[in-house]
């Protein structure tokens, strides 16, 4: 709660605590900077790099 209650003071917007707390909630998964998704919150996110996935490759050897 306090530091729900810090983000609270040091945002421009005049946010509810309730509504800071769902607001986090919502968006607990998706990478955003903090301090600007606070003065920010309704801009899409950035588009991350996407990193190419891994492939593990091995043969199954049944002699």
């Amino acid at each position: 709660m306090l530091a729900l209650k810090f983000l609270q003071l040091k945002s421009k917007l005049a946010w509810s605590l309730s509504n800071l707390a769902a607001m986090l909630r919502w968006n607990l998964f998706t990478y955003r900077d903090l301090w600007i998704w606070l003065d920010e919150p309704f801009d899409t996110p950035p588009l991350m790099s996407s990193f190419p996935q891994l492939v593990l490759s091995w043969t199954a050897n049944n002699d």
